[in-house]
């Protein structure tokens, strides 16, 4: 595992590789026309890297929710322009099963070989066909799965941090947007929230770590739950009329989606009132002391233990 002072060290890279839009498409034909250069030469057994992909126990990939096979396979193959940069490298087994995992969430009935032979015809202007396609929703979890590709097993090249930034300017990505996804990208691959982790960064980066749930572990889950969960509804019975949830116990919520609603009285009118998630994530529903509950958190978590934490003052 990379240390602290290495994972930051190529954040501060990547953020000052982040250039003009015009200056990035000029690098993105350049790589794309090295990557199209390039040959096949290595051999991959490509049964090993699916037996490899099924020991990632992630769950939940954004892949697995999209219809649009087009955009899958776009999707995949421009994270396989990555893998490609160094291929052959001893993190190229385990860059590809990574990729096979995400493959097989997507439910896409192609093989891995033939969308990476695929990824070897593309043109140079392939990336216009990728950042017009791409659903605004997946954009900032394709910067967070190239991150990970980029630096499994050890620390992502130079030309691979510039890929990933150039990238970044052609999606209207700034800089601190960037950084806050190179946060989550670096949670994921230690797989916990380091506690020199600065606090306002961490608070920076709340409201949208819960759109990558799929990327905790248990443990992660278990260690840091004060940070992950969110107290989204705190609404006393004995204040409201006709409270209603509009989505299931432990549905996925998207922010700004329309949880709950209820009737108040304001003066001499009875008004009602919607409440809209803060944040994406888990919605877990409850009721205690005449209060009603609503708390967005990881899918992995769990009912009672929320609940202990409400009583013990969780906010």
């Amino acid at each position: 595992m990379k240390s602290l002072f290495e994972i930051q060290q190529e954040i501060r890279e990547l953020e000052g590789a982040v250039s003009g839009l015009s200056q990035a498409i000029k690098n993105i034909n350049a790589d794309m026309d090295a990557l199209r250069d390039g040959a096949l030469e290595v051999e991959i057994d490509y049964g090993v890297i699916e037996k490899l992909s099924g020991t990632i126990k992630f769950e939940g990939h954004p892949l697995s929710r999209m219809e649009d096979q087009l955009i899958c396979k776009i999707y995949l193959r421009m994270l396989l322009n990555i893998v490609r940069m160094d291929f052959g490298s001893e993190s190229t087994i385990s860059r590809l099963a990574f990729v096979q995992w995400m493959l097989s969430q997507s439910g896409l009935d192609v093989p891995l070989e033939e969308i990476l032979k695929d990824s070897y015809q593309q043109e140079a202007d392939a990336y216009e066909e990728f950042a017009s396609v791409l659903p605004k929703g997946l954009q900032e979890s394709f910067v967070v799965d190239s991150l990970i590709i980029a630096n499994i097993c050890g620390m992502a090249g130079q030309e691979t941090l510039g890929y990933i930034a150039d990238i970044c300017s052609v999606l209207g990505i700034g800089k601190d947007k960037l950084e806050g996804l190179s946060m989550i990208a670096r949670i994921a691959l230690c797989q916990c929230i380091d506690k020199q982790m600065r606090k306002k960064d961490l608070l920076g980066i709340k409201g949208n770590i819960h759109k990558f749930y799929y990327y905790f572990s248990t443990e992660v889950i278990d260690q840091d739950l004060m940070f992950i969960r969110v107290l989204a509804v705190e609404c006393a019975k004995s204040q409201v009329k006709r409270y209603r949830w509009y989505v299931k116990q432990r549905a996925y919520v998207e922010r700004g989606t329309v949880i709950g609603s209820y009737y108040k009285q304001e003066y001499e009118e009875i008004r009602r009132k919607e409440i809209k998630a803060p944040f994406a994530g888990t919605l877990f529903q409850f009721e205690i002391d005449g209060v009603y509950y609503g708390v967005i958190s990881a899918a992995s978590d769990n009912l009672d233990s929320i609940k202990a934490w409400i009583k013990a003052g969780g906010k």
